[in-house]
């Protein structure tokens, strides 16, 4: 498995390293390649009272594709795969017909980015795959039914109507400038709610929810273009007590020539007193 990730990776960096561009490629006129990921993503962890160390690592491939019908009946498609070292393999699937009234206005249907699913990263980016805990807290696609209204340039709404393994949610979004809000209410009562803002110096995440009684966030703070802290972590408001701490820093490193972006990182995770490291390297 770890022998066919390897080769994957090796084959599809040099495919994309090769084109010139790999976001909003126009396949033909009516179908757009919006965006085209590949990424390698490795961790090691070093207990502080032993050296027994422990690794894992994943290969994510990637793609959103738009298909347009007409000027206002269109189709979006998120295809995602990552391939991990303990021989699991994930998919991360969205088929979007939208409806398009205005360019303020439009109406989504199928197997939806929900609203609240927004407030992580993007399946198909390099901070998704290295995504903090409480990011990985948040809900993926889920099939409902979303209208989406943009009134201005700073401001954008969402509301929408999914359904969660059976039970159905209602789900709210708003965007004003850099920050966004967004959350859900199932019909049983059970809510989730979060929140992110991000500008040139700071990456913040933090999100409840009722069901698991938890309250997560992580703070990126960016001292230079090239180096990053940052803090991960949870509190189990039933326990009274957090179970995931985690602080560490980033080294970035890009070549806009070859298409290629990453990242060292050390990190040292205070509830299992472990140091670790971390690679990056992602297409472009």
């Amino acid at each position: 498995m770890r022998r066919e990730m390897f080769i994957t990776l090796v084959l599809t960096l040099r495919l994309f390293a090769g084109i010139a561009q790999i976001e909003n490629i126009q396949l033909n006129d009516y179908a757009t390649a919006n965006k085209l990921y590949a990424g390698f993503y490795s961790k090691l962890q070093v207990p502080v009272d032993s050296l027994r160390t422990s690794a894992s690592a994943s290969v994510r491939l990637g793609a959103l594709i738009t298909q347009r019908f007409t000027n206002v009946f269109m189709l979006e498609t998120q295809a995602v795969v990552q391939f991990n070292s303990n021989n699991t393999v994930n998919a991360l699937p969205a088929f979007e017909f939208i409806t398009k009234f205005s360019d303020k206005l439009q109406l989504r249907a199928g197997v939806l980015v929900t609203p609240t699913t927004t407030v992580r990263p993007n399946p198909v980016t390099w901070q998704q795959q290295s995504e903090t805990y409480a990011q990985s807290r948040i809900i993926g696609s889920k099939p409902g039914v979303m209208l989406r209204y943009a009134p201005t340039k700073d401001l954008f709404l969402a509301f929408a109507f999914h359904n969660h393994s059976g039970e159905w949610a209602n789900h709210l979004r708003i965007d004003y400038k850099k920050l966004r809000v967004a959350g859900y209410m199932r019909l049983d009562g059970k809510y989730f709610a979060g929140a992110k803002f991000i500008n040139d110096r700071l990456d913040v995440c933090a999100n409840y929810s009722s069901e698991q009684q938890e309250a997560a966030s992580s703070v990126f703070v960016n001292l230079t273009k090239r180096y990053t802290l940052y803090c991960d972590g949870n509190y189990r408001v039933s326990l009274e007590k957090n179970e995931v701490l985690k602080f560490g820093a980033r080294s970035y490193f890009d070549s806009a020539e070859k298409h290629l972006r990453g990242f060292f990182a050390l990190e040292y995770d205070a509830r299992m007193r472990m140091f670790g490291g971390q690679v990056m390297l992602s297409v472009f």
